[in-house]
């Protein structure tokens, strides 16, 4: 659950920082867009943990 966590806000720190201006809107498609980017991280990882 804390690399979910870290994968998240990391993630969704990036989005904001790269977008410049923050609202509402762009805030909710941030989490989402982080929230998908940790689901393929964490499926990458345990891909690469099953070899």
């Amino acid at each position: 659950m804390v690399e979910f966590a870290g994968w998240w806000l990391a993630l969704g720190a990036l989005w904001l920082l790269l977008i410049g201006s923050v609202d509402g809107l762009e805030l909710l498609v941030g989490a989402g867009v982080g929230l998908l980017g940790t689901v393929a991280a964490r499926a990458a990882r345990r891909a690469v943990d099953e070899r």
